[in-house]
């Protein structure tokens, strides 16, 4: 391997490994919103388990990319990379959404605003689910071609 594969892959391990960590911070808004909303502490514990599936996803993906890794050249480094990478902007709006939710005044985000935040939120929280299979997928199937760096 050379040095720019052995480059990619490290960023590609690195935003796994940080893609894991947004989502159990994710999962500890979702907590600590539902709480703030008034549910009760068993709803609050079933939808922060529920939604440890993401969690299973980019842990799966995580491993199957660490077996598989030296198999990968050219461009399925690159790609695999840039989807990590979008998977990791996917968690931009549900973060959002959730911290002005709870927020005092309803006040900071405006009326008209408020179909794009929508928007938004419903494609990230796609792209979450996507993502890390998308990225398994890549990582299974992606033909082995001599490196072409």
């Amino acid at each position: 391997m050379n040095s720019n594969t052995d480059k990619i892959i490290g960023q590609i391990e690195s935003r796994l490994q940080f893609v894991i960590t947004l989502n159990t911070l994710l999962l500890t808004l979702i907590y600590g919103l539902g709480r703030f909303a008034g549910q009760t502490e068993e709803l609050s514990q079933k939808n922060m388990i529920g939604g440890g599936i993401m969690i299973v996803g980019y842990l799966l993906a995580y491993v199957i990319f660490e077996v598989r890794k030296e198999k990968i050249r050219g461009y399925g480094l690159k790609l695999i990379n840039g989807v990590v990478l979008v998977g990791i902007a996917c968690f931009i709006f549900p973060i959002m959404v959730i911290s002005l939710s709870a927020a005092p005044s309803a006040t900071l985000v405006p009326q008209w605003q408020a179909f794009f935040y929508v928007v938004s939120f419903v494609i990230s929280t796609y792209g979450l689910l996507v993502i890390p299979v998308l990225t398994v997928l890549l990582s299974l199937f992606w033909p082995k071609y001599k490196d072409t760096d």
